[in-house]
C-alpha cells in the first residue's frame, strides 16, 4: 500500500480497534528489555497492520514499535527512500494493560522521509482523527458502526488560559513544573495530542520516540498547531537527524533529541518555556 486512502485507513483502524478491545480484559502483560510493558494486543494489532503495510516488494514498508528490531539496515534505507507506514499498535500500553481508557492506535504515512498524512483511533471512546485536505477529519461512533467523517472544529487557546496541560513521564522524572495550569501525565501521547485540537489541553510537553508522535504530527500541522524543541527549534514533518536520533549505534535510537512543546501558537509555547525547567 503506497498511497493514502481514507476509506482503507478507516476500515483498518476499526479492525485493529476490535482486536485491541478483544484483549482488553485479559491483555497478557510482558516486560521488554527497556522495562516498558507490552501486551498480546500490541503484537496482534501490529501483525494486522503489517499484513497491509509491510510489503517491500511493492515499495511499501512499515516502521513499527514492536517489530522495528527485526528490520535490516537495507530495509530501513528503502523505507526512507520510498513509502513507509510508522505505526504504534497500542500507544499507551501501560494504561491499556491496567484497563484504563486513555490509549489508541496510531498510523503515520511517510513518503521519502516526510510524514504527510496520519490517523489516530481511540477505541474506548470510538473517536477517529484523520488528516484530510488541509484539515482534520473526525468521527465518533460505536466499534461496529460506520464512521461518518466530518471536519473537526479546532479550538485554540490563548496564552494564560488555565487549561489542562499534558506532560510525558520524563518531564515528571527530570523537569520542574512552575505553571498554574493543572497537569496530567497519561502515559499516552495520542489522547492529549488529539484532544488538544479540541481545546481540552493547552499544550503537550515531553520527549517521545518516532512512532509515538508520527500519527500526530500531520494532524497538528493540518490544524495549524506548532511543535518546537525547548530551545525554540521548529519540528517539521521530516524524519531527519535534527528531529530524531537516527544513529543506529545509539541507545536512544528513534527518540527525539530534546524536549518538545506542542501548542496552538508560538505565544503559548513561549509562555510554557518560561514555566518549565527541563
Amino acid at each position: 500500500m503506497t498511497s493514502w486512502n481514507t476509506d482503507t485507513i478507516l476500515k483498518l483502524l476499526q479492525e485493529c480497534g476490535k482486536t485491541a478491545l478483544a484483549y482488553f480484559d485479559d491483555p497478557g502483560i510482558d516486560v521488554k528489555d527497556d522495562q516498558s510493558l507490552v501486551t498480546r494486543a500490541d503484537h496482534a494489532v501490529e501483525n494486522h497492520l503489517a499484513a497491509v503495510f509491510d510489503k517491500p516488494e511493492t515499495g511499501s514498508y512499515m516502521i513499527g514499535e514492536e517489530t522495528i528490531d527485526t528490520k535490516s539496515s537495507q530495509y530501513m534505507d528503502k523505507a526512507f527512500q520510498e513509502t513507509a507506514w510508522v505505526v504504534d499498535p497500542i500507544d499507551g500500553t501501560a494504561p491499556y494493560a491496567h484497563h484504563l481508557s486513555h490509549w489508541g492506535i496510531s498510523i503515520g504515512f511517510m513518503k521519502q522521509g516526510k510524514l504527510t498524512e496520519s490517523a489516530i483511533f481511540l477505541p474506548v471512546t470510538g473517536e477517529y482523527f484523520l488528516t484530510g485536505e488541509n484539515s482534520v477529519l473526525y468521527a465518533r461512533c460505536g466499534i461496529n458502526e460506520k464512521p461518518d467523517l466530518k471536519p473537526l472544529k479546532i479550538i485554540k487557546h490563548a496564552p494564560n488560559d488555565k487549561t489542562l496541560m499534558a506532560v510525558t513521564n520524563d518531564v515528571l522524572r527530570q523537569g520542574q513544573y512552575a505553571m498554574p495550569n493543572p497537569v496530567q501525565a497519561l502515559g499516552c501521547a495520542v489522547v492529549p495530542f488529539t484532544y488538544m485540537l479540541m481545546g481540552r489541553f493547552l499544550a503537550v510537553v515531553g520527549n517521545l520516540k518516532l512512532w509515538d508522535i508520527a500519527g500526530s504530527i500531520p494532524l497538528l500541522r493540518n490544524a495549524g498547531f506548532i511543535i518546537r524543541f525547548s530551545d525554540g527549534r521548529l519540528i517539521d514533518n521530516t524524519v531527519s537527524p535534527g528531529n530524531y536520533i537516527l544513529d543506529k549505534t545509539s541507545d536512544k535510537l528513534w527518540k527525539m533529541p530534546g524536549q518538545f512543546i506542542a501548542a496552538s501558537s508560538d505565544e503559548v509555547i513561549e509562555q510554557i518555556r518560561w514555566g518549565i525547567t527541563f
